[in-house]
């Protein structure tokens, strides 16, 4: 046997396995309690009064508020529940609402780095193709991220809404009031947004030319990683990490 086919012949083998992972990961049954969804899916420990929230939310509540204190893990555990709950009920909307669009975009990044998080064989068995502003699961479920705009707002039917920074809206509005000191406005930064974009996963192998750039945290920003591929005369953002800086 020559040596090209023992290798075609490894790299077959090798297709198969990995196919077979994958199914045997989308017949994997989720646990349906967020709590345990949040441990043994997300890897994550909520805290005492995160798990209130989840208990809340298994128990059917429709309506809840939280008030809680800066830095203490409200949009970490909504990025939680969004993905707990479009994974464990099929064929739903969950939209994120914000007043601008900026803060729509911090939520799914946020969503994009628990996603990155799961074992790679479950998270391709839910999740069919994670975009900048919208997530589509295997099962028919779909998370989007909108700007509180009655526009854009209108024509979906929406099982979940995660109203954040909801003291803005006003009068069915939003107030968004940008930084002065912005050198691009919010937009300008809008509209040069693709709603297709795909991030590659931190453990895919990845092919073509691509320039790496960091952004160091200053006072109450992030540290930052962005990954851009050249495609022709085209640059695209591929990938993109946020590292909160000690004093964020």
């Amino acid at each position: 046997m020559s040596s090209s086919l023992r290798k075609s012949r490894r790299r077959l083998k090798s297709l198969i396995e990995r196919a077979e992972k994958l199914l045997r990961a989308e017949r994997r049954e989720l646990p349906t309690d967020p709590v345990e969804f949040c441990e043994r899916i997300l890897h994550i420990r909520p805290t005492s009064y995160q798990r209130r929230l989840l208990k809340l939310l298994a128990e059917g509540h429709r309506r809840i508020v939280l008030r809680w204190a800066r830095q203490t893990g409200k949009t970490y555990i909504l990025t939680a529940v969004l993905i707990w709950y479009c994974s464990t009920h099929p064929g739903s909307t969950a939209l994120i609402v914000a007043p601008g669009l900026r803060q729509s975009l911090i939520l799914s990044d946020r969503i994009h780095s628990l996603l990155n998080q799961m074992e790679s064989s479950i998270r391709r068995g839910v999740v069919e193709k994670a975009l900048r502003t919208i997530i589509r699961f295997r099962n028919g479920s779909q998370i989007v991220a909108l700007p509180n705009s009655e526009h854009l707002l209108r024509g979906y039917t929406a099982h979940l809404v995660i109203c954040d920074e909801a003291a803005f809206f006003h009068n069915d509005e939003a107030e968004f009031i940008e930084d002065e000191e912005a050198w691009l406005s919010q937009d300008l930064l809008a509209e040069a947004i693709d709603e297709e974009l795909e991030y590659y996963c931190i453990g895919d192998r990845a092919r073509g030319q691509f320039y790496i750039g960091l952004d160091l945290a200053e006072r109450r920003d992030y540290t930052a990683i962005a990954v851009i591929q050249r495609e022709g005369q085209l640059l695209k953002l591929v990938h993109r990490h946020k590292f909160p800086s000690e004093q964020a």
